[in-house]
Formats: C-alpha cells, structure tokens, sequence
C-alpha cells in the first residue's frame, strides 16, 4: 500500500479504527487481557486521526521500507 493508497481511503480508516473494526479483533475486551492482542490503544487511534487532519505527512524517505514483491 503507498501513501496516495493511504490518502484515497483515510476517511474510512480513521472511522473503522474509531469505531475499533478495525484492526479486527473478535474477542469482547471485557473478559480480560490475551496474549498477542490486535486492539488499537486509544492513543493510537487519536494519532491516526491526528495524521488525517495534519495533512497526511510523508515519512523521511530513507525511513520508509521497500513495498513487498
């Protein structure tokens, strides 16, 4: 996925990551802490949000891994 990939959809990211959709996790985070869990924390989701509405900066290139084969 690139950065303009990221940019067309990060309405629909910052709202599924709001709404915790996404990443998905079935468990009910009431039952207790799991080994491995996929849960965003809140601050997570807050700099995804913070990212959006700053204009979706670019990292450094020389930051930035090659996009699988």
């Amino acid at each position: 996925m690139t950065v303009q990939d990221l940019r067309q959809r990060a309405r629909l990211i910052v709202d599924a990551t709001g709404r915790h959709i996404m990443p998905p996790w079935l468990p009910e985070s009431n039952y207790g802490a799991f080994a491995g869990e996929r849960r965003l924390r809140s601050e997570e989701v807050e700099l995804i949000a913070r990212w959006l509405k700053g204009g979706m900066p670019e990292g450094d290139p020389p930051d930035r891994r090659a996009p699988p084969a």
